[in-house]
């Protein structure tokens, strides 16, 4: 079909959508987004005009093209109004050719195609897919047009139908939650980057498969569908044999071409098969013969739209754990690619045109044209920036003008935000790493990495106008507008509520009482928390105002919450405190009460009430705001406080004349005042400062006093004897320049009347809640007690700072209910006696600072340098001699040393996996018994001398006799001569373990489900494999797959019987955390005792039925399995890992129903029993009591708890023989180590008394293993056996310490004798593992080791084993071993010890 037919097939199309650009032109104008698409004019003529054509443009309808881009133009220039700054910011667009400058404006200002998206997570790969996707009209309007009917649940191409309507149609960044919901995924998907290529071949298939069956069947094929050949040729020409191939995507090597084009070449070059690799020619009716030949690929047809996917990533072979690395070799491409060369649509006789025939497509799918040229046109570039670890895609899009019916701009969309940018911006700084000064353009810098191409989208040029021409609306669904209408909806109501938040305040509102509550369960060395959670726990009460709101109106909407009004709280009767910024919260700024706010109105009716939002910042008023606000309630004047706290203080009023050069200090009353201290705005100059007296008689006459330079206080002495009224003072600079007063604060006398308790009045007083005014300040007290050694909260009150810090006194007093009387000065109304201090009182003050450390005060000296929200902490001065230790400067100097701990509800439980076990256990066991029989031929091929067909009972003796020559000297590097009693330490060129590693606490991995103690071998901690993108990649992984399969160390790994199968664990222990959280200081010294007695005061428990796990070392919060025994010598250091490199603020406890002594000998014991080959049978966790089991128990325990379906299922025929043993073998083994720390004898013949003990502590932190094995005779002995993979090369004490702590594998045990030798040893291990002796790490004679502390190798390796158990120094904490040196097993791509960084990416398939 030709393009003018092709023309013809389009007008009616074409008329539908400009009657429908038209329509949408007309609804938008004054109209929401919401009312349009709820308009119905001229509904019923657009459906009449719909098309079932997928094509919306041709080259013979320009005329309506320009009409239908008007009209849609403009209703997108008035629904995309906000959205025209992205365009307006950018830069200028390259253009294929200049244009002048009103057009280059309004390129400028033209509103984008579509609208940006926002990441919600890890998307920016699926947002860059979408844009692209949605800038190819054809695939969109395609999208569209899938019908809907009878389809009500969730399926990814709604979604895409949904998502690419508001991306067309919306004035802001649109979401992609509704397709990431019907991809399936959860929140945690949306955090894991995956490969773009990847995800377009997933969305292609997905939509594909729901196409069919529809007027838009093969519209994907049409867009993406290449078609190509596979041939193979003689050289002779005699026979030639092709085979058709289809693709969607070209996939590009990087590194050996510069070009695209020279890429794309190299696909097609040919292949000789010569020689030994002569091909197999078979025809029929004649013998098959081996001919020269040569092999190749040659395309086709390329596709209208094709993607080249640049092989940006591939798998390092030279890495140990074959990770993947990203390429950033450069390769240039073109704006314009010429691939006329490459196309042959010649070469098959299945090249006609179109994809498949003509029925095979849907009604509306219209095929492009089968004879243009290919010349492709760059549309889109999807960029990578970073590493194969971490990165960001964002993407170019080439814009098309269907008016001149060519590219016009190239825009740039990273997630929401949208830019125009030039063309060497969108092409050449995206070459790749080295390809010149162009790739300056944008990321190249990045901490993050280069940014390169990654997709390149290119559309033939012939078929560009069909494919970019702007979809039509009046296809889209009304099912899709309703669900942009319903977005848009949601998306005013999230911004009502957001600006709703914005205009209100959301207040937590503590009293004494909380704070109370505080000091006594989460932290006594603080008045108050910052952290928002503790706000929620420990607040009174939350009201939520606006900011516009009266001050009396939050005082109302205060007083109304019940548990205030419980606590007596009134709107009249309590001043709201705002809390300081600072480091420390401390309220500090008081809010004018609720009276006072009255008072205000009353003075006259243009006196407004302030609002709230007076007291807010500017950035406060504009964000949502949560606060801790402190309600300070009226208080009753206490006898030795009542002249400082009166409701009035000292200073009225301190004012300034218009002037600016004059202040006046006057006070409530005439007071004898002994001096004023200024606090003044200047210290870099002197200062000289004039002041007139005003007393109840009389005018004093001008005073001077001067200020130094560098000082900014100045104190004026008033004269005791005089009632002062007011001073007047001028500062002034020897310029005569006026310097500011920032502070003014009143000394008074000793012995003044205002400092002494008041007489008792025979009237009750009643609670006073006292003006802020000047020098007054709100004091927080605490109170230490040594007799407990705790520190409770008192309270606070407003004083004034011209009182003494003796006065404090007087509140410590009224809480410990003692008498004001002997505090009183007996001399107190003597006017002679006035300057005499008075004696010390019974207390000792400190000041409690912001960094949680006291200082002690000074309680002669007034209050002049507190502010509001000062703690004063006191205690008794004297104490009894066996409390002289405690203080509070000890008491704080302990707490420094501590820390916010998290403590977490647990439940521990037996896990109910029975059939769950059964079944894993089966298939394990089959597949084990499959690859011992698979790995035995295998190892038979590769090396039929070195691997043993079966494995022997391990705990058989060194045979004896004579050793076979050739087998000794097959071990390489042996030394064969030196001292005969020497064993050479590696102590040189390794460290002691002992000295640098502790035993290390139970982990995590101690018991947990399906996790092995072999640890490098356990099948069930292996992960899906990564998907390959490619048949390249998948050559690759293949070829990688099969090194692994020969790997002789693998063969061994699977004959081993140690290694053949892990088992999970029946019963095993689940910990269950409760949501509820609380949070309490801990002290480091504390010891168990002490952290229950704070766990029980903070959740209202009773401290002695409580039991505490420790958190897991390593990994994410959890609790571990067993629960942390009781010692007087554990400290929440080590509760808490303080001592390690992962320290954790998260506890664990659990109820219990009885008192903890009786519970503290029960634990969980995991057990594997094993027969004598070394098999596992059967695993489990049991609970026992560790006090009282015997080895024999334990092992009698393990062999009655096997169920029936086990012993009847018996796969290795052993289990009978294993569970009627008379002796077994039973091994601690430490899982994160891989090595056996102690082992026992238990012969099952021993009863009663004469059962051995096991001991506790080894139960709580190993795993046991139990194995069959026959009794020791004469001399033999037992020996622990482990894998380690030790380098020879590098022999400094720091690689001796860390290759020491990375062993892997199953440890196991061998049996010996007096006479058995090194080389007999080896030989019995080699034996048991089924291991080549090639495999070993030799180099020296370092295959064999033995590992006591400090690693040690053997000189000669003739001599006897034992000698060298009996006289090396173990250092270590376990028994020696003896170490097998190899490297681990080589493992498949997407197994345990490959990095995996991208899970595999799965979306729906509805």
């Amino acid at each position: 079909m030709d393009s003018s037919s092709a023309g013809d097939m389009f007008a009616e199309e074409r008329s539908s959508n400009g009657a429908e650009g038209h329509r949408s032109m007309g609804t938008c104008r004054g109209s929401s987004v919401c009312s349009q698409l709820s308009s119905d004019v001229r509904g019923e003529d657009v459906d009449a005009q719909r098309s079932d054509r997928l094509a919306v443009t041709s080259s013979s309808s320009s005329d309506t093209t320009v009409a239908d881009d008007e009209g849609d133009a403009s209703a997108r220039r008035v629904l995309r109004s906000c959205a025209g700054k992205s365009g307006s910011a950018a830069n200028t667009a390259a253009c294929p050719s200049p244009v002048d400058a009103a057009d280059d404006e309004d390129e400028g200002q033209r509103v984008p195609t579509a609208v940006g998206l926002i990441n919600e997570g890890c998307t920016c790969y699926l947002n860059s897919l979408l844009q692209l996707l949605f800038h190819i009209s054809y695939f969109r309007t395609a999208v569209y047009r899938i019908p809907v009917e009878g389809d009500d649940g969730p399926t990814v191409y709604k979604a895409l139908q949904e998502i690419f309507f508001q991306m067309q149609e919306r004035t802001t960044p649109a979401r992609t939650t509704v397709l990431t919901n019907a991809f399936g995924w959860g929140r945690k998907e949306l955090y894991v980057q995956h490969d773009i290529q990847e995800m377009a071949t997933l969305l292609r298939d997905n939509l594909e498969e729901r196409m069919k069956g529809t007027v838009t069947e093969g519209a994907i094929n049409q867009l993406f569908e290449g078609r190509g050949e596979q041939f193979v040729e003689t050289l002779d020409k005699s026979y030639v044999s092709r085979r058709a191939d289809t693709y969607y995507d070209v996939h590009i090597p990087l590194g050996q071409h510069n070009t695209l084009l020279g890429s794309l070449t190299s696909l097609t070059a040919r292949d000789q098969l010569v020689g030994d690799n002569k091909y197999r020619v078979e025809r029929e009716g004649m013998p098959v013969v081996y001919m020269d030949a040569e092999k190749g690929y040659s395309y086709t047809r390329f596709p209208a739209v094709t993607w080249f996917h640049l092989k940006r990533f591939a798998m390092d072979l030279t890495s140990a754990t074959l990770e993947m690395r990203k390429v950033n070799a450069p390769l240039e491409f073109p704006v314009v690619l010429d691939l006329r060369a490459l196309e042959n649509p010649n070469a098959a006789e299945t090249g006609g045109g179109g994809v498949g025939a003509r029925s095979a497509l849907g009604s509306a799918v219209v095929p492009f044209s089968i004879d243009s040229p290919a010349i492709y046109d760059l549309q889109g570039v999807i960029v990578h920036r970073g590493t194969a670890r971490s990165g960001h895609y964002y993407c170019y899009i080439r814009e098309w003008d269907p008016v001149e019916q060519c590219f016009c701009r190239w825009l740039e969309y990273d997630d929401e935000n949208v830019r125009q940018v030039p063309e060497d911006v969108a092409v050449r700084a995206n070459y790749g790493r080295g390809a010149g000064a162009a790739d300056s353009f944008r990321h190249d810098t990045s901490p993050m990495g280069g940014a390169n191409a990654y997709i390149l989208s290119y559309v033939r040029r012939a078929d560009a106008a069909a494919i970019l021409a702007p979809s039509p609306t009046d296809i889209v669904s009304d099912r899709v507008k309703e669900a942009m209408r319903r977005a848009i909806q949601e998306e005013e109501r999230q911004l009502r509520e957001a600006e709703e938040a914005r205009m209100s305040v959301t207040m937590h509102c503590i009293t004494d009482a909380a704070l109370s509550r505080y000091c006594d369960s989460v932290c006594s060395t603080e008045l108050f928390s910052r952290d928002a959670q503790q706000w929620r726990r420990l607040a009174d009460c939350v009201i939520t105002v606006r900011k516009s709101d009266t001050l009396v109106a939050v005082y109302e909407a205060l007083a109304a919450q019940p548990e205030m009004a419980r606590r007596g709280v009134t709107a009249c009767n309590c001043r709201l405190w705002r809390c300081s910024d600072g480091s420390a919260l401390r309220p500090c700024i008081a809010l004018p009460t609720c009276m006072e706010n009255v008072e205000r109105k009353g003075l006259g009716p243009q006196q407004p009430q302030e609002c709230l939002k007076e007291f807010l910042t500017a950035e406060e008023n504009h964000a949502a705001l949560t606060m801790c606000i402190y309600v300070d309630q009226a208080k009753v004047p206490l006898p030795g406080l009542r002249g400082v706290t009166k409701e009035r203080g000292l200073i009225r009023s301190v004012q300034q004349d218009s002037t600016g050069r004059c202040y006046t200090v006057e006070m409530t009353s005439p007071t004898q005042v002994k001096a004023l201290h200024i606090t003044l705005d200047h210290s870099d100059y002197g200062v000289t400062v004039e002041y007139v007296v005003t007393t109840d008689s009389e005018t004093l006459p001008v005073a001077v006093a001067a200020v130094t330079d560098g000082s900014n206080t100045v104190t004026l002495m008033l004269g005791e004897s005089r009632r002062t009224v007011s001073v007047k003072l001028t500062c002034q600079m020897p310029n005569k320049r006026a310097v500011v007063v920032r502070n003014v604060h009143v000394e008074l006398p000793f012995g003044h009347p205002l400092l002494q308790p008041s007489p008792v009045a025979s009237t009750p007083a009643l609670p006073v809640l006292p003006v802020i005014g000047y020098d007054r300040a709100l004091i927080f007290f605490k109170y230490y007690d040594y007799s407990t050694n705790t520190i409770q909260y008192v309270g606070s009150r407003l004083i004034d700072k011209a009182a003494k810090v003796f006065c404090c006194g007087a509140v410590y007093r009224d809480f410990l209910g003692l008498s004001d009387d002997a505090a009183a000065s007996p001399s107190s109304g003597s006017a002679t006696k006035t300057q005499q201090p008075p004696p010390p009182s019974m207390f000792r003050f400190f000041l409690e600072r912001g960094d949680h450390t006291p200082v002690e005060l000074n309680e002669q000296l007034d209050l002049g340098d507190f502010k509001s929200g000062c703690v004063v902490v006191a205690q008794l001065r004297v104490i009894p001699a066996s409390y002289r230790y405690l203080s509070v400067l000890n008491y704080y100097r302990d707490t420094r040393n501590s820390l916010d701990v998290h403590i977490v509800e647990v439940e521990r439980s037996h896990r109910a996996n029975d059939d769950v076990y059964r079944q894993t256990t089966l298939e394990r066991q089959r597949s084990a018994v499959a690859a011992v029989i698979a790995s035995s031929s295998a190892a038979t091929k590769a090396a039929p001398s070195a691997v043993a067909p079966a494995a022997p009972t391990p705990n058989s003796a060194a045979p004896g006799g004579e050793r076979e020559k050739a087998a000794g000297a097959s071990i390489t590097g042996e030394p064969q001569e030196g001292d005969s009693t020497a064993l050479i330490s590696s102590a040189d060129f390794a460290a002691s373990d002992a000295k640098k590693t502790k035993t290390p606490s139970t982990g995590c991995g101690t018991i947990t489900a399906g996790m092995s103690m072999t640890g490098g071998m356990t099948s069930s901690a292996s992960t899906s494999p990564t998907s390959t993108v490619d048949t390249t990649g998948s050559r690759t992984t293949a070829v990688v797959n099969a090194m692994v399969e020969a790997d002789p160390i693998r063969i061994a790994a699977a004959l081993n019987p140690y290694e053949a199968v892990q088992l999970s664990t029946l019963h095993e222990i689940t910990m269950t955390t409760r949501p509820t959280e609380h949070s309490c200081r801990m002290l480091f010294s504390w010891n168990y005792e002490a952290v229950c007695a704070a766990i029980g005061r903070a959740v209202a428990l009773d401290p002695n039925r409580l039991q505490l796990y420790q958190c897991c070392s390593t990994g994410e919060p959890a609790p571990e399995v067993s629960p942390t025994p009781y010692s007087s010598r554990l400290t929440v250091a080590d509760l808490l890992y303080l001592d390690s490199y992962n320290p954790t603020s998260v506890l664990y406890y659990e109820r219990l129903a009885e008192a903890r002594e009786r519970q503290q000998n029960v634990g969980v014991v995991t057990a594997t029993l094993r027969d004598q080959a070394g098999h596992a049978l059967h695993r489990e966790s049991y609970s026992v009591n560790l006090a009282s089991i015997t080895r024999q128990g334990l092992v009698r325990l393990a062999c009655q708890s096997v169920p029936g379906w086990q012993r009847e299922a018996d796969a290795w025929g052993t289990m009978q023989d294993t569970l009627q043993s008379p002796h077994f073998t039973l091994s601690f083994v430490d899982p994160a180590r891989h090595v056996i720390a102690a082992m026992y004898e238990v012969a099952m013949s021993k009863t009663g008394a004469e059962e051995s003990m096991l001991e506790p502590t080894a139960l709580r932190k190993f795993e046991v293993e139990i194995q069959a094995a026959a009794p020791l005779h004469g001399t033999e002995q037992r020996i622990a056996c482990c894998h380690m993979n030790y380098s020879t090369h590098d022999r400094s004490a720091l690689l001796g310490q860390h290759q020491q702590r990375i062993a892997f594998g199953q440890p196991f045990l061998i049996t010996i004798d007096r006479t058995t030798t090194v080389r007999d040893a080896l030989e019995i291990m080699l034996r048991t593992t089924c291991l080549p002796k090639d495999a070993l790490n030799n180099a020296e004679g370092f295959g064999v080791m033995m590992v006591a502390g400090q690693v040690y190798h053997f000189e000669n390796w003739e001599e006897h084993v034992h000698l060298f158990w009996v006289h090396t120094k173990n250092t270590s904490q376990y028994v020696a071993s003896l170490m097998l040196n190899h490297a681990k097993p080589r493992e498949k791509p997407g197994s345990r010890y490959v990095a995996q960084h991208n899970p595999q990416l799965k979306i729906s398939n509805k």
